[in-house]
This record gives C-alpha cells, structure tokens and sequence, in this order.
C-alpha cells in the first residue's frame, strides 16, 4: 500500500479543492477569485511508460480533455473529462504482444498562473486522476479502474481580441490500475502528453 499513498494523498487535495470551489466557479462565483467559468479543448499525443512488463511502456496514443476552469487570480480550480485510445504493440508479462486501450478519466485540479495580468499567461497544472481503463489483448478484454496524478506546465498565446486563446501544454502523469489488467496487477498508465488546443 506505500506505493499508493502519495497517489491517493494527491487525487484527495485535488478532489477536495475542486469539490469546496466547483459549485461556486459553476454558479458564476468562481475558485480563486474567479469571475466565472470558461471552457477549454485540448488534444494531445500520449508517449507511454511505466515497468516493462506491466505498463504500455514504449507505446504511444492519443487524447481528448475537454473542460471548465477558473478565469481569474493565481489559482484557478479545473475539472475535465479526458478520453484516452492506443492501438500499438507492448511488453505484457514476458511477451511483446499487440493490444489496443480505451480510457475514460475525470481530472480536477487547478492551475497557477505566475502573470494573471499579463496577454501571456504561463501556468503551472496539478490534477488528481481517475477513470477507467479497457483493454483487448489477443480479443481477451479486461477493465478497470485507475487512478493517479498529473503535473504540468503550459501556455495560454490570445488569439486576436475575443478571449479565445491557444494553449500549448505539457504534462506527466502517474496512473496506475486498481484490479488486475492483461493479466497484470499493478499496470501502469504513466505517461509525457503533449497537447494543443483552445482557451475560451
């Protein structure tokens, strides 16, 4: 169980920041001094890593978040939904074997902007992970539940005058399954996503 902790001690400060300011940042209120709420899209290529063996180690696939987030002050409290497809070959168990995996995840967290005021607004991201994750092995399917952290950095570029922006983010993530999967306890969704999309 040590090796959990720091996850669950992580996905708990995530979810309980998200939980005490969500409803107000839905209402209009705002986490963080927020003025309201505003939507983001991102897509993103996922290279995979984890123990050899027991993760998509080497592998790569892609992502779609989508959410909502705090639009004023340093910390700005974000909930998203994240969907998750690799199709491609992988060390499971002793064997190098084809596979492909779906995941679903829900992410809540926040961001901290170091230059609130400024056009240009680098950030820092940490968010608390959890989902559930299919995999097909050799037209065997198993699921699971998983859960983790993520941490990231990133860019908000305005694009004209309007309030829309481009994001540029990057972010690692520690992701580990709940009950067996392929055939392995323990298996690892850790991974570098680089992502791409629209502030609003």
């Amino acid at each position: 169980m040590r090796r959990f902790s720091s996850k669950i001690l992580i996905f708990s400060a995530c979810l309980a920041v998200f939980s005490s300011e969500g409803a107000s940042l839905a209402a209009g209120g705002g986490g963080g001094g927020s003025s309201g709420g505003a939507p983001f899209l991102l897509v993103g290529m996922n290279s995979y890593g984890g123990a050899s063996g027991k993760s998509l180690n080497g592998a790569t696939g892609y992502g779609l978040t989508f959410g909502m987030e705090a639009t004023k002050g340093v910390f700005r409290t974000l909930g998203a939904a994240r969907f998750e497809y690799s199709k491609d070959t992988a060390t499971l168990g002793d064997a190098s074997t084809g596979y492909s995996m779906y995941g679903a995840s829900f992410v809540v967290g926040g961001n901290v902007v170091m230059f609130p005021g400024s056009r240009f607004q680098p950030y820092l991201m940490l968010g608390g992970i959890g989902g559930v994750r299919l995999m097909n092995v050799t037209s065997s399917y198993t699921q699971s539940f998983s859960y983790g952290y993520e941490l990231g950095a990133g860019v908000d570029i305005p694009l004209g005058n309007g309030g829309k922006g481009l994001r540029i983010r990057g972010t690692t993530s520690t992701v580990t399954a709940i009950s067996e999967l392929a055939g392995q306890t323990g298996f690892q969704f850790n991974s570098y996503i680089w992502s791409l999309g629209l502030s609003y």
